[in-house]
């Protein structure tokens, strides 16, 4: 996929995400690599060991985040803060603006989140081009509202934009295997918290 845009934009992917996406939702600490300085801020990534079960180790880190690298995938490699991935969910939540700027239309966005694929792997979600879309909360059982959509990453980053109710949630751990019981938890205490 960033290849893919790579040839049809002839940027770089990186480029690309950062004149279009990165530099309008002020995101500077959103990359492919670490510097040397951003690598004393950077969380190991934790994974379950199936030796000493209910424990972590810290070296199973698959990607090098090495300045200069050339592997920019589409679907998985960025690194970012709680702070940057905010004005993303931001930018989602009100239909693509933010800050007064449009990044994407409000047509994009429902785009990438209706169901294409019907319960694809969580009860009650529908699989978009892009995100997943609730469409069932009572098979679902999290307390959310129909309709909510977002997205989990590999290394346990969650997130979810809710229209009806005005708010975001984000969740980043850096732990594999990423956990859904931990995403519906973190749901579950912010909806009581509302309702």
């Amino acid at each position: 996929m960033g290849r893919l845009v790579e040839v049809v934009s002839g940027q770089d992917f990186y480029d690309f995400l950062k004149e279009r996406i990165f530099d309008p939702l002020e995101m500077p600490n959103t990359n492919f690599g670490l510097s040397e300085n951003d690598r004393k801020r950077f969380q190991p990534l934790l994974r379950l060991n199936i030796n000493s079960p209910g424990f972590y180790s810290h070296e199973f880190d698959e990607l090098s985040y090495q300045e200069g690298s050339k592997v920019k995938l589409g679907g998985e490699g960025l690194i970012s803060t709680a702070t940057d991935y905010s004005h993303f969910c931001e930018m989602l939540l009100n239909d693509g603006i933010y800050n007064g700027t449009r990044i994407l239309s409000p047509a994009s966005i429902g785009w990438m989140h209706e169901p294409q694929t019907i319960e694809s792997g969580f009860p009650g979600f529908d699989s978009g081009f892009t995100f997943f879309h609730l469409s069932n909360p009572i098979r679902d059982g999290g307390l959310s509202p129909e309709g909510i959509f977002g997205w989990g990453g590999y290394h346990s980053t969650w997130f979810w934009i809710d229209q009806k109710n005005d708010l975001f949630g984000l969740i980043m751990t850096r732990k594999t295997p990423f956990s859904t019981s931990l995403f519906k938890k973190v749901r579950i205490a912010t909806y009581q918290s509302i309702y």
